[in-house]
């Protein structure tokens, strides 16, 4: 659902009524997922429309002009939404200090 189609009056909330939310992430949110068998910590590159996910290593600077460079090894780890679910993805936090707190892996 786009976003403009989320803020119409009258529209239908729900796709289908059996729909609920299970996650909601934004652009520069920390997230960890189980990928491989590693967890990484990475951060919300960018989302398209189509339910892409694009995250870049949190330890990774300047990732977007090194994805955008074809000169440059380095790629941003796409994932769709599905298997992103699957791969027990979370929000994570980092305060100031530099800690990270995580929820745990949804149930």
């Amino acid at each position: 659902m786009t976003t403009f189609e989320a803020h119409q009056l009258g529209a239908d909330k729900k796709p289908h009524p059996a729909a609920k939310r299970l996650m909601r992430v934004f652009k520069r949110d920390m997230v960890m997922l189980e990928r491989d068998g590693e967890t990484l910590v990475g951060y919300v590159q960018k989302i398209k429309q189509n339910g892409s996910i694009f995250i870049a290593p949190h330890t990774e600077a300047n990732a977007d002009a090194r994805d955008r460079d074809s000169k440059d090894d380095f790629r941003l780890i796409q994932i769709g939404a599905a298997p992103f679910i699957k791969a027990k993805a979370r929000r994570v936090f980092v305060d100031e200090m530099g800690r990270l707190r995580d929820p745990g892996p949804p149930v």
